[in-house]
């Protein structure tokens, strides 16, 4: 029996890396996934600055809800990566081997409200009392959306999103909220969920991801003496359904 050729054998080399990634365990979704932040902010009335006719005065209050929610499920191919990446997404499909979507195709809305107030009162030399016009703003409602993606990394779970059509939903320019740390809009707060390889992998149990937290500052204002006081809190939960025909190998 004749031995293979040499180009025949390095054929075979150059094709088992291939069969390898083909057979990593992989399993079928459809995902659904929705998120909502908060956040309020006050600042009762304080003193600013004062000469002898007059207290300058400051006062304010606003707070935000945001919220992101799929329009209907979207396939997710969960699949083994590699042994640093236990566990990788692709949004659209259920072929490893395809282009594939951005994310969870999602709808977003964003309702904002601020009131901010200043004035004087008469000072030791007396004086008369005013209230400031009060500054424009556009708060309101804001609809958008977003694709979000999931990324998994040393056993816990973040999502991140990335707003579609930049340009066409203008965002406020003059209606400010004052968030904790490490919370907004252009950021979700850091909320990890945890998971469990082996459930994202199998196919056959629905999975639910699902992370919270809450946050609040006491800042002081200068000049004067303000306490304004920030509280926020998020909550996400993605949900995965077996779609069926989970491949526990291959494609």
């Amino acid at each position: 029996m004749k031995k293979p050729s040499t180009l025949f054998a390095a054929m075979l080399l150059a094709l088992l890396p291939a069969a390898a990634d083909a057979a990593a365990p992989e399993a079928r979704w459809m995902a659904t996934f929705e998120m909502t932040q908060e956040a309020d902010w006050k600042l009762p009335r304080y003193t600013t600055t004062s000469d002898c006719f007059h207290k300058f005065w400051e006062e304010g209050s606003g707070s935000e809800r945001w919220q992101i929610k799929t329009r209907r499920p979207v396939k997710v191919l969960a699949y083994r990566l590699s042994k640093q990446v236990p566990v990788a997404f692709k949004y659209g499909t259920f072929d490893r081997f395809a282009m594939g979507g951005d994310g969870l195709f999602s709808a977003g809305m964003i309702v904002r409200r601020q009131h901010q107030a200043g004035g004087s009162e008469p000072g030791d030399c007396g004086g008369e009392s005013e209230v400031f016009a009060p500054a424009k703003t556009d708060c309101g409602t804001r609809l958008t959306e977003y694709d979000v993606t999931v990324g998994l990394a040393r056993g816990k779970a973040y999502f991140s999103t990335q707003q579609k059509h930049l340009g066409l939903t203008p965002m406020f320019k003059n209606c400010n909220v004052q968030w904790p740390p490490d919370y907004g809009v252009e950021d979700g707060a850091p909320a990890p969920a945890r998971y469990d390889v082996g459930a994202l992998l199998s196919g056959r149990r629905t999975v639910v991801l699902a992370g919270a937290a809450k946050a609040s500052q006491v800042i002081t204002k200068n000049p004067g003496s303000g306490k304004l006081t920030t509280r926020g809190s998020i909550s996400w939960k993605l949900t995965l359904k077996p779609a069926g025909g989970a491949a526990g190998a291959g494609r």
